[in-house]
Formats: C-alpha cells, sequence, structure tokens
C-alpha cells in the first residue's frame, strides 16, 4: 500500500462527503424531476455532481495514493456544482 502525499485528504473523508450530499442531491433531483421544479432539480443536480466527482476523487485516492485531479481543476469544478446548486436555491425562492 502507497503511502499519500503531504496534503492529500483522506478519501474517508470525501467518501462520507459524497455520500451526504449524493443521497440530499438525489432526493432532491428525483423531487424536482416528478414535480416538475426547475429549483429542486438544480439542487439536486449540482449536489449529486458534486458527491460524483468527490467519489470519483476518493477511489482514485484510496487506489494509487493520489489526487486524480489538480487541486486547482478540484476548486473550478466544485465552484461550477456550487454555482448550479445557488442557482437552484435562487429558482426555488423565486419560481417554485
Amino acid at each position: 500500500m502507497q503511502q499519500r502525499p503531504p496534503g492529500t485528504p483522506p478519501p474517508a473523508f470525501n467518501f462520507a462527503i459524497a455520500a451526504v450530499l449524493g443521497l440530499s442531491g438525489l432526493f432532491d433531483l428525483a423531487f424536482g424531476v416528478s414535480h416538475m421544479t426547475l429549483g429542486h432539480t438544480l439542487t439536486g443536480l449540482g449536489a449529486t455532481a458534486y458527491a460524483a466527482l468527490l467519489l470519483r476523487e476518493g477511489l482514485h485516492i484510496r487506489k494509487t495514493g493520489q489526487r486524480a485531479m489538480a487541486p486547482k481543476r478540484m476548486a473550478q469544478a466544485g465552484f461550477l456544482c456550487l454555482l448550479v446548486f445557488l442557482a437552484g436555491v435562487v429558482a426555488k425562492v423565486y419560481l417554485d
């Protein structure tokens, strides 16, 4: 088993956050699709996408001991998911 380089997060931390975001995101996504609400669909999509990204990162860290993406790319992808999530929150407040 390889030792992780310094600054690499433990995979268990990624899995825990991915589980919480994934469950709530899938619930929001299912609710939004079944009730045809834009806000719930967008928040679910943003949370589920980030959960999938964290799951991929955690699996790669567990397998190789190194990050799958550079921290800068991970932050950019995270901010994109956050943007989709916040657009869903705004849509929930003003449209739903």
